[in-house]
């Protein structure tokens, strides 16, 4: 049995951890920020040419903001935190990390709607005129 005054240690990322974080944000974070925005898109009835768009205009971006949010959180979570407790930890992080993912999509929603509407009005003014 380990004593309770050195259970929960303090200590610093080791190997594994980085092994872990690596895995989960080289191999899981890419497939999922992609999927997400392709999903999104199919379930929205858009075609898969729209979800192919959505997805090259943010992966980048939402990729790049994925790492600088999960890297350090999962980097102190698999040091600092006991290991019962790291299922939340990153759950309340997903939380707002979710919101976010939800609002640039909502955002991309909105600027395609705006481009289709302008084109028509602009299509529909010329041909008026």
């Amino acid at each position: 049995m380990v004593p309770a005054s050195q259970s929960h240690q303090v200590r610093e990322p080791d190997e594994r951890d980085h092994y872990r974080v690596w895995l989960d944000q080289a191999l899981m974070a890419p497939v999922a920020v992609g999927f997400f925005f392709g999903a999104m898109s199919i379930l929205e009835g858009k075609g898969v040419s729209d979800a192919v768009e959505r997805i090259s205009e943010n992966y980048q971006p939402t990729l790049i903001r994925n790492w600088s949010v999960f890297v350090p959180t999962q980097l102190i979570n698999f040091a600092l935190v006991p290991h019962h407790l790291r299922f939340g930890v990153v759950s309340v992080v997903s939380l707002f990390w979710n919101t976010y993912l939800s609002a640039v999509n909502a955002r991309t929603q909105q600027e395609n709607n705006y481009e289709a509407h302008g084109l028509i009005f602009i299509a529909t003014h010329n041909h008026h005129c």
